[in-house]
């Protein structure tokens, strides 16, 4: 008889897949380097792996409360992986200090769910 599994094991098994996804690639060329490929490091990745945790671990046990329509945990992410640890980071911490509720009649709300639309985000992922 299969036991169903539980919240613990599944959540185990979702960081293995993506401690595989963002893994660090083992050789980098100077092409890859000069074509503006992303690569994946160290640094980058155990952010990956800390937001991720987030997510799964404690973000699923509260109520949604950020205040934008793109979480501030899936900016982080997203920042991440177009900037690079140290701008990711920095970025994420900026994107945090916005998010309160003292903010929301700054920002323009998104018809579809009511949630702010963070005017940075188009700036920063179409910045060359």
């Amino acid at each position: 008889m299969l036991m169903p599994e539980n919240a613990f094991a599944q959540s185990l098994r979702h960081f293995n897949f993506v401690l595989k996804k963002y893994s660090m690639q083992e050789t980098v060329s100077q092409s890859q380097v000069n074509s503006g490929q992303t690569v994946n490091n160290e640094f980058k990745t155990v952010g990956m792996f800390l937001i991720r945790s987030y997510q799964v671990l404690l973000s699923s046990q509260d109520r949604p409360a950020c205040l934008f329509s793109k979480s501030c945990s899936n900016f982080g992410m997203t920042m991440l992986k177009k900037k690079g640890f140290f701008v990711g980071i920095c970025l994420t911490a900026d994107r945090l200090q916005r998010c309160n509720e003292l903010a929301r009649s700054n920002y323009s709300a998104d018809l579809t769910n009511g949630l702010a639309i963070d005017p940075m985000l188009e700036f920063i992922l179409h910045d060359k």
